[in-house]
Protein backbone atom coordinates (compact mmCIF):
# COMPACT_ATOMS: atom_id res chain seq x y z
CA UNK A 1 0.00 0.00 0.00
CA UNK A 2 3.03 2.26 1.02
CA UNK A 3 4.47 1.56 -2.46
CA UNK A 4 1.26 2.28 -4.23
CA UNK A 5 1.17 5.43 -2.65
CA UNK A 6 5.04 6.43 -3.25
CA UNK A 7 4.37 5.40 -6.78
CA UNK A 8 1.11 7.75 -6.96
CA UNK A 9 3.36 11.01 -6.01
CA UNK A 10 6.48 10.56 -7.65
CA UNK A 11 7.27 12.08 -10.39
CA UNK A 12 10.65 10.85 -10.62
CA UNK A 13 12.67 12.13 -13.75
CA UNK A 14 9.56 13.19 -15.77
CA UNK A 15 9.12 16.93 -17.19
CA UNK A 16 6.01 18.91 -16.54
CA UNK A 17 3.42 19.37 -19.08
CA UNK A 18 4.84 22.88 -19.86
CA UNK A 19 7.38 22.19 -21.62
CA UNK A 20 6.24 20.20 -24.39
CA UNK A 21 3.91 23.33 -24.75
CA UNK A 22 7.83 25.35 -24.67
CA UNK A 23 6.37 27.20 -22.27
CA UNK A 24 5.01 29.69 -24.75
CA UNK A 25 2.11 31.67 -22.68
CA UNK A 26 -0.47 31.43 -24.89
CA UNK A 27 -0.99 28.25 -25.52
CA UNK A 28 -0.59 27.78 -21.40
CA UNK A 29 -2.91 30.02 -20.29
CA UNK A 30 -4.99 28.60 -22.83
CA UNK A 31 -4.75 25.33 -21.43
CA UNK A 32 -5.51 26.26 -18.13
CA UNK A 33 -8.30 29.01 -18.82
CA UNK A 34 -10.31 25.98 -20.75
CA UNK A 35 -9.51 23.39 -18.02
CA UNK A 36 -10.34 25.17 -15.58
CA UNK A 37 -13.71 26.45 -16.84
CA UNK A 38 -14.59 22.54 -17.74
CA UNK A 39 -14.22 21.86 -14.57
CA UNK A 40 -16.09 24.27 -13.01
CA UNK A 41 -18.73 23.39 -14.94
CA UNK A 42 -18.17 19.70 -13.73
CA UNK A 43 -18.25 20.51 -10.55
CA UNK A 44 -21.64 22.55 -10.73
CA UNK A 45 -23.25 19.65 -12.11
CA UNK A 46 -23.51 17.47 -9.57
CA UNK A 47 -24.25 20.32 -7.08
CA UNK A 48 -27.33 20.77 -8.89
CA UNK A 49 -28.02 17.48 -9.26
CA UNK A 50 -27.77 17.19 -5.27
CA UNK A 51 -29.75 19.93 -4.78
CA UNK A 52 -32.19 18.29 -7.06
CA UNK A 53 -32.39 14.65 -5.73
CA UNK A 54 -33.05 16.13 -2.12
CA UNK A 55 -35.87 18.88 -3.25
CA UNK A 56 -37.72 16.13 -4.94
CA UNK A 57 -38.19 13.29 -3.00
CA UNK A 58 -40.76 12.18 -5.68
CA UNK A 59 -38.06 11.32 -8.03
CA UNK A 60 -38.03 8.17 -9.27
CA UNK A 61 -34.43 6.46 -9.01
CA UNK A 62 -32.62 9.33 -7.15
CA UNK A 63 -29.60 7.51 -6.84
CA UNK A 64 -29.18 7.22 -10.80
CA UNK A 65 -28.77 11.15 -9.85
CA UNK A 66 -25.90 10.62 -7.21
CA UNK A 67 -24.32 8.25 -9.38
CA UNK A 68 -23.94 11.05 -12.69
CA UNK A 69 -23.07 13.60 -9.79
CA UNK A 70 -19.81 11.61 -9.06
CA UNK A 71 -19.47 10.67 -12.32
CA UNK A 72 -18.97 14.17 -13.56
CA UNK A 73 -17.36 15.33 -10.55
CA UNK A 74 -14.62 13.30 -11.09
CA UNK A 75 -14.23 14.09 -14.61
CA UNK A 76 -14.35 18.04 -13.43
CA UNK A 77 -11.37 16.71 -11.27
CA UNK A 78 -9.22 14.87 -14.07
CA UNK A 79 -9.16 18.77 -16.01
CA UNK A 80 -7.88 20.11 -12.42
CA UNK A 81 -5.27 17.52 -12.76
CA UNK A 82 -4.48 18.29 -15.98
CA UNK A 83 -4.00 21.87 -15.38
CA UNK A 84 -1.34 20.70 -12.58
CA UNK A 85 0.72 18.92 -14.38
CA UNK A 86 1.30 21.94 -16.94
CA UNK A 87 4.03 23.01 -14.31
CA UNK A 88 3.95 19.54 -11.47
CA UNK A 89 4.86 16.11 -13.10
CA UNK A 90 2.35 14.80 -10.88
CA UNK A 91 1.20 12.10 -13.58
CA UNK A 92 0.67 9.36 -10.63
CA UNK A 93 -2.04 11.54 -9.10
CA UNK A 94 -3.22 12.05 -12.52
CA UNK A 95 -3.22 8.49 -13.35
CA UNK A 96 -5.37 7.81 -10.21
CA UNK A 97 -7.92 9.74 -10.41
CA UNK A 98 -8.53 9.30 -14.20
CA UNK A 99 -8.56 5.06 -12.97
CA UNK A 100 -11.10 6.02 -10.49
CA UNK A 101 -13.23 7.92 -13.09
CA UNK A 102 -13.56 4.91 -15.15
CA UNK A 103 -14.38 2.31 -12.58
CA UNK A 104 -17.37 5.05 -11.87
CA UNK A 105 -17.98 5.97 -15.45
CA UNK A 106 -18.17 1.82 -16.25
CA UNK A 107 -20.13 1.43 -12.79
CA UNK A 108 -22.84 4.09 -14.38
CA UNK A 109 -23.08 2.74 -17.93
CA UNK A 110 -23.61 -0.94 -16.95
CA UNK A 111 -26.02 0.29 -14.17
CA UNK A 112 -27.79 2.84 -17.03
CA UNK A 113 -28.29 0.43 -19.62
CA UNK A 114 -30.65 -2.10 -17.57
CA UNK A 115 -32.58 0.64 -15.97
CA UNK A 116 -33.39 2.02 -19.40
CA UNK A 117 -37.16 0.20 -19.77
CA UNK A 118 -38.10 1.46 -16.74
CA UNK A 119 -36.92 5.13 -17.15
CA UNK A 120 -38.54 4.92 -20.47
CA UNK A 121 -41.73 3.67 -18.99
CA UNK A 122 -41.71 6.93 -17.10
CA UNK A 123 -44.70 9.10 -18.06
CA UNK A 124 -43.76 12.12 -20.18
CA UNK A 125 -44.75 15.86 -19.03
CA UNK A 126 -47.88 15.41 -22.20
CA UNK A 127 -48.98 12.26 -20.48
CA UNK A 128 -48.78 13.64 -17.19
CA UNK A 129 -50.80 16.62 -18.18
CA UNK A 130 -52.99 13.80 -19.89
CA UNK A 131 -53.88 11.54 -16.75
CA UNK A 132 -53.85 15.46 -14.60
CA UNK A 133 -56.76 16.13 -17.28
CA UNK A 134 -58.22 12.84 -16.77
CA UNK A 135 -58.09 12.93 -13.19
CA UNK A 136 -59.71 16.73 -12.98
CA UNK A 137 -62.78 15.17 -14.82
CA UNK A 138 -62.85 11.95 -12.52
CA UNK A 139 -62.57 14.57 -9.58
CA UNK A 140 -65.35 16.19 -11.21
CA UNK A 141 -67.42 13.88 -12.32
CA UNK A 142 -66.62 12.02 -8.50
CA UNK A 143 -68.07 15.47 -7.23
CA UNK A 144 -70.78 15.27 -8.77
CA UNK A 145 -71.61 11.45 -8.06
CA UNK A 146 -71.17 12.78 -4.63
CA UNK A 147 -73.15 15.67 -4.92
CA UNK A 148 -76.13 13.03 -6.14
CA UNK A 149 -75.20 10.49 -3.65
CA UNK A 150 -75.81 13.30 -0.93
CA UNK A 151 -79.49 14.15 -2.63
CA UNK A 152 -80.32 10.52 -2.32
CA UNK A 153 -79.41 10.15 1.16
CA UNK A 154 -81.07 13.01 2.26
CA UNK A 155 -84.27 11.65 0.07
CA UNK A 156 -84.12 8.23 1.34
CA UNK A 157 -83.96 9.83 4.73
CA UNK A 158 -87.29 12.05 4.12
CA UNK A 159 -88.70 8.36 2.31
CA UNK A 160 -87.64 6.55 6.00
CA UNK A 161 -88.79 9.31 7.73
CA UNK A 162 -91.70 9.06 5.94
CA UNK A 163 -92.44 5.16 6.07
CA UNK A 164 -91.62 5.10 9.53
CA UNK A 165 -94.48 7.89 10.68
CA UNK A 166 -97.18 4.89 8.29
CA UNK A 167 -95.95 2.27 9.68
CA UNK A 168 -95.71 4.17 13.57
CA UNK A 169 -99.22 5.26 12.51
CA UNK A 170 -100.60 1.73 10.96
CA UNK A 171 -99.19 0.09 14.17
CA UNK A 172 -101.23 2.74 16.27
CA UNK A 173 -103.90 3.04 14.87
CA UNK A 174 -104.71 -0.77 13.61
CA UNK A 175 -107.72 -2.34 13.73
CA UNK A 176 -106.52 -4.94 15.61
CA UNK A 177 -104.07 -5.33 18.86
CA UNK A 178 -99.98 -5.57 17.45
CA UNK A 179 -97.58 -6.31 20.00
CA UNK A 180 -93.86 -6.56 19.97
CA UNK A 181 -92.73 -9.49 22.42
CA UNK A 182 -89.38 -10.81 23.97
CA UNK A 183 -88.23 -14.46 23.72
CA UNK A 184 -89.03 -14.08 27.56
CA UNK A 185 -92.70 -12.91 26.95
CA UNK A 186 -91.89 -9.44 28.03
CA UNK A 187 -94.31 -7.41 26.18
CA UNK A 188 -91.74 -4.89 24.37
CA UNK A 189 -94.00 -2.40 22.71
CA UNK A 190 -97.85 -2.55 22.28
CA UNK A 191 -100.63 -0.31 20.49
CA UNK A 192 -103.86 1.23 21.74
CA UNK A 193 -106.21 -1.13 20.36
CA UNK A 194 -104.40 -4.15 22.71
CA UNK A 195 -105.23 -2.30 25.78
CA UNK A 196 -108.05 -1.54 24.97
CA UNK A 197 -108.64 -5.45 24.49
CA UNK A 198 -106.78 -6.55 27.54
CA UNK A 199 -107.93 -3.45 29.48
CA UNK A 200 -104.18 -2.62 30.32
CA UNK A 201 -102.57 0.43 30.30
CA UNK A 202 -99.63 1.13 28.06
CA UNK A 203 -97.56 1.26 31.47
CA UNK A 204 -98.59 -1.56 33.09
CA UNK A 205 -98.77 -3.54 30.46
CA UNK A 206 -95.46 -3.27 29.16
CA UNK A 207 -94.15 -3.93 32.83
CA UNK A 208 -95.30 -7.94 32.94
CA UNK A 209 -95.46 -10.58 30.50
CA UNK A 210 -98.15 -12.30 28.59
CA UNK A 211 -97.84 -15.59 30.20
CA UNK A 212 -99.15 -12.94 33.51
CA UNK A 213 -102.30 -12.65 31.73
CA UNK A 214 -102.75 -15.70 29.93
CA UNK A 215 -105.51 -18.32 31.30
CA UNK A 216 -103.83 -21.06 33.08
CA UNK A 217 -105.64 -23.56 30.62
CA UNK A 218 -104.38 -21.85 27.56
CA UNK A 219 -100.95 -21.70 29.15
CA UNK A 220 -99.47 -24.83 27.89
CA UNK A 221 -100.40 -24.91 24.66
CA UNK A 222 -99.51 -21.45 23.95
CA UNK A 223 -95.82 -22.02 25.09
CA UNK A 224 -95.56 -25.55 23.26
CA UNK A 225 -96.04 -23.31 19.82
CA UNK A 226 -93.40 -20.68 21.68
CA UNK A 227 -90.80 -23.42 22.11
CA UNK A 228 -91.70 -24.70 18.25
CA UNK A 229 -90.90 -21.64 16.67
CA UNK A 230 -87.73 -20.84 18.91
CA UNK A 231 -87.10 -24.09 17.82
CA UNK A 232 -87.16 -23.43 14.04
CA UNK A 233 -89.63 -26.09 13.61
CA UNK A 234 -92.37 -23.53 12.78
CA UNK A 235 -92.16 -20.32 11.17
CA UNK A 236 -95.86 -18.65 12.69
CA UNK A 237 -98.81 -20.27 14.68
CA UNK A 238 -102.60 -18.65 15.18
CA UNK A 239 -104.59 -20.04 18.13
CA UNK A 240 -107.82 -19.11 19.76
CA UNK A 241 -107.08 -18.42 23.82
CA UNK A 242 -108.12 -16.55 26.63
CA UNK A 243 -106.68 -13.31 28.61
CA UNK A 244 -107.45 -12.19 31.77
CA UNK A 245 -108.46 -8.77 31.75
CA UNK A 246 -107.37 -6.23 34.50
CA UNK A 247 -110.56 -6.21 36.07
CA UNK A 248 -110.68 -10.21 36.24
CA UNK A 249 -112.78 -10.87 33.18
CA UNK A 250 -112.49 -12.97 30.32
CA UNK A 251 -111.81 -12.21 27.03
CA UNK A 252 -111.24 -14.40 23.65
CA UNK A 253 -108.89 -13.73 21.50
CA UNK A 254 -107.27 -14.64 18.42
CA UNK A 255 -103.59 -14.78 17.85
CA UNK A 256 -100.92 -14.92 15.13
CA UNK A 257 -97.29 -14.85 15.74
CA UNK A 258 -94.06 -14.68 13.60
CA UNK A 259 -90.83 -14.60 15.17
CA UNK A 260 -88.06 -11.72 13.77
CA UNK A 261 -84.46 -12.66 14.12
CA UNK A 262 -81.19 -10.78 14.13
CA UNK A 263 -78.32 -10.53 12.06
CA UNK A 264 -76.84 -13.70 13.45
CA UNK A 265 -79.87 -15.74 13.35
CA UNK A 266 -80.89 -15.41 17.01
CA UNK A 267 -84.53 -14.69 18.53
CA UNK A 268 -84.92 -10.94 18.23
CA UNK A 269 -88.56 -10.48 19.23
CA UNK A 270 -92.35 -11.82 18.82
CA UNK A 271 -94.60 -9.87 16.38
CA UNK A 272 -97.86 -10.60 17.48
CA UNK A 273 -101.14 -9.71 16.21
CA UNK A 274 -104.16 -9.75 18.30
CA UNK A 275 -108.12 -9.93 17.12
CA UNK A 276 -110.71 -9.74 19.69
CA UNK A 277 -113.19 -12.96 18.64
CA UNK A 278 -115.32 -12.44 21.78
CA UNK A 279 -118.07 -11.69 20.24
CA UNK A 280 -117.65 -14.64 17.74
CA UNK A 281 -117.09 -16.69 20.70
CA UNK A 282 -120.36 -16.04 22.34
CA UNK A 283 -122.56 -16.64 18.80
CA UNK A 284 -120.57 -19.79 18.47
CA UNK A 285 -121.98 -20.70 21.60
CA UNK A 286 -125.59 -19.42 21.24
CA UNK A 287 -125.16 -21.25 17.51
CA UNK A 288 -123.98 -24.10 19.54
CA UNK A 289 -126.78 -23.97 22.39
CA UNK A 290 -129.27 -23.40 19.49
CA UNK A 291 -127.90 -26.47 17.49
CA UNK A 292 -128.11 -28.86 20.67
CA UNK A 293 -131.86 -27.50 21.37
CA UNK A 294 -132.59 -27.98 17.73
CA UNK A 295 -131.21 -31.75 18.49
CA UNK A 296 -133.35 -32.22 21.14
CA UNK A 297 -136.76 -31.06 19.14
CA UNK A 298 -135.44 -33.45 16.19
CA UNK A 299 -134.78 -36.10 18.57
CA UNK A 300 -138.65 -35.14 19.97
CA UNK A 301 -140.23 -34.72 16.57
CA UNK A 302 -138.39 -37.65 15.31
CA UNK A 303 -139.99 -39.17 17.71
CA UNK A 304 -143.34 -38.34 17.13
CA UNK A 305 -142.70 -38.98 13.32
CA UNK A 306 -142.44 -42.32 14.58
CA UNK A 307 -145.19 -42.35 16.54
CA UNK A 308 -147.58 -41.13 14.25
CA UNK A 309 -145.97 -43.53 11.38
CA UNK A 310 -147.02 -46.20 14.01
CA UNK A 311 -150.37 -44.98 14.18
CA UNK A 312 -150.00 -44.70 10.31
CA UNK A 313 -149.52 -48.08 9.51
CA UNK A 314 -151.59 -49.09 12.44
CA UNK A 315 -154.27 -47.22 10.24
CA UNK A 316 -153.66 -48.60 7.10
CA UNK A 317 -153.50 -52.04 8.46
CA UNK A 318 -156.99 -51.18 9.19
CA UNK A 319 -157.85 -49.91 6.13
CA UNK A 320 -156.48 -52.38 4.36
CA UNK A 321 -158.35 -55.34 6.27
CA UNK A 322 -161.34 -53.75 8.26
CA UNK A 323 -162.74 -51.51 5.90
CA UNK A 324 -161.94 -53.12 2.90
CA UNK A 325 -163.92 -56.07 3.36
CA UNK A 326 -167.21 -54.69 4.65
CA UNK A 327 -166.70 -52.84 0.82
CA UNK A 328 -166.40 -55.92 -0.56
CA UNK A 329 -169.29 -57.07 1.11
CA UNK A 330 -171.56 -54.39 0.07
CA UNK A 331 -170.64 -54.91 -3.45
CA UNK A 332 -170.31 -58.69 -3.59
CA UNK A 333 -174.47 -58.92 -2.01
CA UNK A 334 -175.38 -56.06 -4.46
CA UNK A 335 -173.64 -58.32 -7.29
CA UNK A 336 -175.63 -61.16 -6.43
CA UNK A 337 -179.05 -59.72 -5.59
CA UNK A 338 -178.82 -58.23 -8.81
CA UNK A 339 -177.85 -61.80 -10.25
CA UNK A 340 -180.25 -63.77 -8.71
CA UNK A 341 -183.30 -61.46 -8.46
CA UNK A 342 -182.48 -59.00 -10.88
CA UNK A 343 -185.87 -60.12 -13.09
CA UNK A 344 -188.23 -59.79 -10.27
CA UNK A 345 -186.83 -56.37 -9.16
CA UNK A 346 -188.15 -52.64 -10.58
CA UNK A 347 -186.12 -50.94 -12.78
CA UNK A 348 -185.56 -47.94 -10.07
CA UNK A 349 -184.23 -50.99 -7.70
CA UNK A 350 -181.51 -52.23 -10.57
CA UNK A 351 -180.67 -48.32 -10.91
CA UNK A 352 -179.94 -48.51 -7.21
CA UNK A 353 -178.23 -51.62 -7.29
CA UNK A 354 -175.95 -50.33 -10.15
CA UNK A 355 -174.78 -47.21 -7.86
CA UNK A 356 -174.17 -49.40 -4.92
CA UNK A 357 -171.66 -51.20 -7.08
CA UNK A 358 -170.40 -48.52 -8.36
CA UNK A 359 -169.74 -46.43 -5.53
CA UNK A 360 -168.32 -49.75 -3.80
CA UNK A 361 -165.39 -49.90 -6.07
CA UNK A 362 -165.02 -46.36 -5.85
CA UNK A 363 -164.35 -46.60 -2.29
CA UNK A 364 -162.11 -49.41 -3.26
CA UNK A 365 -160.05 -47.19 -5.22
CA UNK A 366 -159.66 -44.21 -2.85
CA UNK A 367 -158.77 -46.95 -0.08
CA UNK A 368 -156.09 -48.24 -2.44
CA UNK A 369 -155.15 -44.75 -3.31
CA UNK A 370 -154.98 -43.91 0.41
CA UNK A 371 -152.56 -47.00 0.82
CA UNK A 372 -149.80 -46.13 -2.47
CA UNK A 373 -149.86 -42.40 -1.03
CA UNK A 374 -148.85 -44.13 2.91
CA UNK A 375 -146.36 -46.50 0.77
CA UNK A 376 -144.86 -43.71 -1.48
CA UNK A 377 -143.94 -41.45 2.10
CA UNK A 378 -142.59 -44.31 4.18
CA UNK A 379 -141.11 -46.69 1.88
CA UNK A 380 -136.76 -46.43 2.27
CA UNK A 381 -135.59 -44.89 -1.15
CA UNK A 382 -133.24 -47.57 -3.31
CA UNK A 383 -131.55 -45.46 -5.63
CA UNK A 384 -129.76 -46.17 -8.53
CA UNK A 385 -129.16 -45.08 -12.31
CA UNK A 386 -131.85 -46.62 -14.69
CA UNK A 387 -133.20 -45.94 -18.61
CA UNK A 388 -136.18 -43.40 -17.92
CA UNK A 389 -137.07 -44.15 -21.84
CA UNK A 390 -137.01 -47.99 -21.03
CA UNK A 391 -139.69 -47.34 -18.51
CA UNK A 392 -141.84 -45.01 -20.42
CA UNK A 393 -141.97 -47.51 -23.09
CA UNK A 394 -143.36 -49.86 -20.78
CA UNK A 395 -145.99 -48.24 -19.69
CA UNK A 396 -147.44 -46.86 -23.06
CA UNK A 397 -147.11 -51.00 -23.77
CA UNK A 398 -149.22 -51.58 -20.99
CA UNK A 399 -151.88 -48.70 -21.54
CA UNK A 400 -152.27 -49.77 -25.57
CA UNK A 401 -152.80 -53.50 -24.35
CA UNK A 402 -155.79 -52.74 -21.63
CA UNK A 403 -157.06 -50.64 -24.32
CA UNK A 404 -156.05 -51.17 -28.07
CA UNK A 405 -158.71 -49.27 -29.43
CA UNK A 406 -157.68 -45.93 -29.07
CA UNK A 407 -154.69 -44.39 -31.24
CA UNK A 408 -152.42 -42.38 -29.43
CA UNK A 409 -149.04 -41.07 -30.77
CA UNK A 410 -146.21 -41.43 -27.92
CA UNK A 411 -143.05 -39.40 -28.55
CA UNK A 412 -140.31 -40.87 -26.49
CA UNK A 413 -137.15 -39.94 -26.19
CA UNK A 414 -134.22 -41.51 -26.41
CA UNK A 415 -131.52 -42.19 -23.99
CA UNK A 416 -133.13 -40.84 -21.16
CA UNK A 417 -131.40 -42.01 -17.77
CA UNK A 418 -132.20 -41.28 -14.24
CA UNK A 419 -131.00 -41.51 -10.75
CA UNK A 420 -133.55 -42.41 -8.09
CA UNK A 421 -135.48 -45.53 -6.45
CA UNK A 422 -136.68 -47.35 -10.25
CA UNK A 423 -139.84 -48.88 -8.15
CA UNK A 424 -141.10 -45.15 -6.67
CA UNK A 425 -140.63 -42.74 -9.98
CA UNK A 426 -141.77 -45.94 -12.07
CA UNK A 427 -145.18 -44.74 -10.08
CA UNK A 428 -144.53 -41.38 -11.31
CA UNK A 429 -144.36 -41.79 -14.75
CA UNK A 430 -147.23 -44.06 -14.61
CA UNK A 431 -149.49 -41.73 -13.13
CA UNK A 432 -148.01 -38.98 -15.34
CA UNK A 433 -148.58 -40.62 -18.55
CA UNK A 434 -151.93 -42.14 -17.53
CA UNK A 435 -153.38 -38.34 -16.81
CA UNK A 436 -151.92 -37.44 -20.44
CA UNK A 437 -153.51 -40.87 -21.60
CA UNK A 438 -157.06 -40.22 -19.88
CA UNK A 439 -157.12 -36.48 -20.67
CA UNK A 440 -155.90 -37.02 -24.42
CA UNK A 441 -159.28 -39.68 -24.70
CA UNK A 442 -161.56 -36.68 -26.67
CA UNK A 443 -158.72 -35.92 -28.88
CA UNK A 444 -159.01 -37.01 -32.15
CA UNK A 445 -154.96 -37.08 -32.94
CA UNK A 446 -153.77 -37.77 -29.19
CA UNK A 447 -149.99 -37.29 -28.72
CA UNK A 448 -148.37 -37.82 -25.28
CA UNK A 449 -144.40 -36.53 -25.42
CA UNK A 450 -142.06 -37.93 -23.11
CA UNK A 451 -138.87 -35.87 -23.54
CA UNK A 452 -136.02 -33.93 -21.19
CA UNK A 453 -135.38 -29.80 -21.46
CA UNK A 454 -133.35 -27.99 -19.54
CA UNK A 455 -134.50 -24.78 -17.51
CA UNK A 456 -132.40 -22.62 -14.98
CA UNK A 457 -129.28 -24.58 -15.96
CA UNK A 458 -131.31 -28.07 -14.32
CA UNK A 459 -132.65 -30.96 -16.17
CA UNK A 460 -136.48 -31.66 -16.15
CA UNK A 461 -138.40 -34.84 -17.38
CA UNK A 462 -141.39 -33.89 -19.28
CA UNK A 463 -144.83 -35.43 -19.86
CA UNK A 464 -147.08 -33.67 -21.96
CA UNK A 465 -150.40 -34.05 -23.88
CA UNK A 466 -152.55 -32.37 -26.24
CA UNK A 467 -155.49 -32.77 -24.39
CA UNK A 468 -158.34 -31.22 -22.18
CA UNK A 469 -155.55 -29.22 -20.38
CA UNK A 470 -156.43 -26.72 -17.09
CA UNK A 471 -156.98 -23.28 -15.77
CA UNK A 472 -153.25 -22.70 -14.21
CA UNK A 473 -155.74 -20.36 -11.93
CA UNK A 474 -156.81 -23.63 -10.44
CA UNK A 475 -152.85 -24.90 -10.35
CA UNK A 476 -152.69 -24.81 -6.13
CA UNK A 477 -155.20 -27.76 -6.24
CA UNK A 478 -153.01 -30.00 -8.46
CA UNK A 479 -151.11 -32.11 -5.97
CA UNK A 480 -153.57 -31.97 -3.21
CA UNK A 481 -155.17 -35.42 -2.52
CA UNK A 482 -158.64 -35.98 -3.67
CA UNK A 483 -158.53 -32.58 -5.46
CA UNK A 484 -159.67 -32.49 -8.93
CA UNK A 485 -160.35 -30.15 -11.60
CA UNK A 486 -162.53 -32.05 -13.63
CA UNK A 487 -165.78 -33.53 -13.37
CA UNK A 488 -166.40 -37.42 -12.66
CA UNK A 489 -168.50 -37.39 -15.82
CA UNK A 490 -165.71 -35.90 -18.13
CA UNK A 491 -162.76 -37.85 -16.62
CA UNK A 492 -163.10 -40.25 -14.12
CA UNK A 493 -160.45 -40.51 -11.50
CA UNK A 494 -159.85 -40.04 -7.19
CA UNK A 495 -157.32 -37.25 -7.69
CA UNK A 496 -154.11 -39.14 -5.94
CA UNK A 497 -152.05 -39.54 -8.66
CA UNK A 498 -150.73 -36.43 -8.62
CA UNK A 499 -150.13 -36.26 -4.52
CA UNK A 500 -148.37 -39.29 -4.94
CA UNK A 501 -145.90 -38.38 -7.84
CA UNK A 502 -145.32 -34.85 -5.86
CA UNK A 503 -144.83 -36.74 -2.43
CA UNK A 504 -142.31 -39.27 -4.40
CA UNK A 505 -140.48 -36.41 -6.12
CA UNK A 506 -140.21 -34.24 -2.82
CA UNK A 507 -138.70 -37.73 -1.44
CA UNK A 508 -136.04 -37.66 -3.76
CA UNK A 509 -134.67 -33.77 -3.09
CA UNK A 510 -136.65 -32.55 -6.08
CA UNK A 511 -139.53 -30.75 -7.24
CA UNK A 512 -142.41 -30.91 -9.99
CA UNK A 513 -144.26 -28.79 -11.63
CA UNK A 514 -146.71 -28.45 -14.63
CA UNK A 515 -148.18 -25.18 -17.18
CA UNK A 516 -151.34 -25.76 -19.19
CA UNK A 517 -154.15 -24.11 -20.64
CA UNK A 518 -157.67 -25.33 -21.36
CA UNK A 519 -157.99 -27.11 -24.72
CA UNK A 520 -154.26 -26.99 -25.59
CA UNK A 521 -153.01 -29.86 -23.09
CA UNK A 522 -150.68 -29.89 -20.16
CA UNK A 523 -146.82 -30.49 -19.59
CA UNK A 524 -145.60 -32.19 -15.95
CA UNK A 525 -142.10 -31.34 -15.58
CA UNK A 526 -139.78 -33.22 -12.48
CA UNK A 527 -136.21 -32.33 -11.58
CA UNK A 528 -134.36 -34.79 -9.64
CA UNK A 529 -130.49 -34.17 -7.96
CA UNK A 530 -128.01 -35.72 -9.96
CA UNK A 531 -126.52 -36.97 -6.18
CA UNK A 532 -124.91 -40.12 -8.50
CA UNK A 533 -122.83 -37.24 -10.81
CA UNK A 534 -121.71 -35.59 -7.76
CA UNK A 535 -120.98 -39.16 -5.96
CA UNK A 536 -118.49 -39.72 -8.76
CA UNK A 537 -116.99 -36.40 -9.03
CA UNK A 538 -116.24 -37.04 -4.80
CA UNK A 539 -114.43 -40.25 -5.33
Amino acid sequence: MANAISWIFDSGDLAPHGMCLLWRPDLLWSFVVADSLIAAAYFSIPAALVVLARKRKDLAFPWVFLLFGAFILLCGTTHLTDVLTLWVPAYGVTVAIRAVTAAVSVATAVILWPLMPKILALPSLAQLQRLNEELRHEVLKRARAETALRDLNAELEQRVVKRTAELEATFEQAAVGIAHVGPDGKWLRVNSKLCDIIGYDRDELLSITFQDITHPDDLKTDLDQVRRMLAGEIKTYSLAKRFVRRNGSLVWINLTVSLVRDARGHPDYFISVIEDIQKRVEAEQEVARLNADLERRVRERTAELETANGELDSFAYAVSHDLRAPVRAMSSFAQALEEDFGTVLPSGAREFITEIVTASRRMGELIEGLLVLSRCTRAELQKERFDLTEMARGIFREFTATNPSRDVECQIQAGLTAYGDPRMLSAVMHNLMENAWKYTARTEQAIIRVHAETKDDRLFYCVSDNGAGFDMAFSQKLFQPFQRLHRQDEFPGIGIGLATAQRVILRHGGKIEASSSPGSGATFRFMLPDTDSLEKEVS
